[in-house]
């Protein structure tokens, strides 16, 4: 994945949280999504280019 700034990181996950489509930084044509509740869910994964997010 891109290096993106913590602050970015930060943003992108609030929003994952609240349920909003976030693009992909690495690839910008996906979104990422969980299987679980995006609430609470520790991870998160590109539909595009399958990059993915980790909280733990």
């Amino acid at each position: 994945m891109e290096s993106i700034e913590l602050k970015e990181f930060r943003e992108m996950v609030q929003r994952i949280r609240k349920g909003e489509n976030v693009i992909c930084p690495s690839c910008k044509k996906g979104v990422f999504e969980t299987k679980g509740d995006y609430r609470t869910s520790p991870g998160f994964q590109c539909t595009h280019c399958k990059a993915r997010i980790n909280i733990n």
